[in-house]
């Protein structure tokens, strides 16, 4: 309250840092979703959203690796990652 939102959450673009790609999910399919392709840099927030029944609650049980999914790959600093298991997606 009563502060810029900027200086909460400053912008990812003015980072100085190397931009970088933190995760990476190519063409995961689940049972009731899929394919998703996206790419998280370093700094940046991104939100999933779509109507109810459209899948997102299982893409997020498959990334935490709840659910294991059906096609496609995720990497997380470059190491691909198998999601067979919630520790495994940590």
């Amino acid at each position: 309250m009563g502060r810029p939102f900027e200086a909460a959450f400053p912008s990812a673009a003015s980072d100085d840092g190397p931009r970088r790609e933190v995760l990476e999910v190519d063409g995961l399919q689940g049972q009731s979703f899929g394919p998703v392709t996206f790419t998280l840099e370093r700094g940046e927030v991104v939100g999933i959203a779509g109507a109810e029944g459209n899948g997102q609650p299982q893409l997020f049980d498959c990334l935490a690796g709840r659910t294991p999914p059906r096609a496609g790959r995720v990497a997380c600093e470059g190491r691909e990652l198998t999601l067979v298991s919630v520790h495994e997606a940590l």
